[in-house]
């Protein structure tokens, strides 16, 4: 079977759009733990890109973590541009070393949140609430901190098994 020049061209860009999984980072990472990244005040700002129609969704985060006894509570508050506010409410429980269970009111399943090669890796469905009604999102996400000192979030979103969005946010302590 002979490949046409533009079929070779265009596959990885198409790839690309059907990645399920949140990219590595393509940077050295400096070791971050939930607890460490979440239980303080951090500050910034995020990116929903809708993949195939290549749309952004600019908002900006406010979360306050705090431990209670053995579970972590993080309140964040997003700012769409829109005019649209949310907010939600984590409470990490740790399961055991390395893995923790994350419950909010949104969540259709606990989220699996698993630590591992200096990162902190997110998996779980959320029905996001819009003006135009609901929409029952998968989330799958990589936390890691820069040199810089910023944590960020990569993530996809994929509805009804189909990656529809690529996510980023960027908080500052």
């Amino acid at each position: 079977m002979k490949l046409s020049r533009r079929f070779v061209l265009g596959a990885p860009f198409l790839l690309g759009a059907c990645q399920m999984l949140p990219p590595l980072p393509e940077e050295p990472v400096v070791p971050v733990s939930l607890d460490t990244a979440f239980a303080a005040r951090a500050g910034g700002s995020g990116v929903f890109m809708r993949k195939h129609v290549w749309t952004e969704e600019r908002f900006t985060l406010v979360q306050r973590g705090h431990r209670q006894r053995d579970r972590l509570v993080v309140d964040q508050l997003f700012s769409f541009e829109g005019g649209l506010r949310n907010r939600l409410t984590w409470t990490f429980t740790r399961e055991e070393p390395g893995l923790w269970r994350g419950d909010r009111d949104d969540l259709i399943t606990p989220a699996r949140v698993v630590e591992s090669r200096g990162m902190v890796w997110f998996s779980y469905q959320a029905d996001f609430r819009r003006a135009e009604g609901v929409t029952r999102w998968g989330f799958e996400e990589v936390l890691y901190r820069r040199a810089d000192g910023a944590l960020v979030i990569d993530g996809v979103l994929s509805e009804n098994g189909t990656p529809k969005v690529n996510e980023r946010i960027v908080l500052r302590a």
